[in-house]
């Protein structure tokens, strides 16, 4: 499952069967509510998945920042591994991913990696992540 998540709200992408793919758009509140065995994300989904893959994706490949409410809203869920994806630029927005997200996130970076062009150190990014999450 992709979970995608825009200023307007979270986009969650799944494949059946056969790749066939399925939308189903929820405001970031029901989000909030997966506490709740109610809640849309708990119960639909994290009982048939191993891990989130969520993408910020009005951040995503512009290595600008992370999106903060998302982080800390799944820093906080901690039901089933989560990897947050989206907009880390810089060591700092590392470091802010850890505070706010309660260093219960694992984190994919893209464009920002000097692999692919830009000013983070790879070998850097991994010494700094093989200590960041549980």
């Amino acid at each position: 499952m992709r979970l995608e998540k825009r200023a307007s709200g979270f986009r969650f992408k799944l494949q059946e069967k056969r790749w066939k793919v399925l939308y189903c758009d929820r405001p970031l509140a029901e989000v909030h509510r997966a506490d709740d065995h109610r809640g849309f994300v708990r119960a639909p989904f994290a009982g048939y998945c191993d891990e989130f893959l969520v993408h910020a994706v009005d951040v995503e490949g512009k290595a600008s920042g992370i999106e903060e409410e998302l982080v800390r809203l799944l820093g906080s869920w901690g039901k089933i591994p989560v990897t947050y994806a989206g907009g880390v630029g810089d060591f700092e927005d590392l470091a802010r991913l850890k505070k706010l997200g309660k260093n219960m996130l694992n984190v994919t970076i893209g464009s920002a990696l000097d692999l692919f062009g830009g000013t983070m150190s790879y070998e850097k990014v991994k010494r700094i992540l093989s200590g960041m999450t549980k």
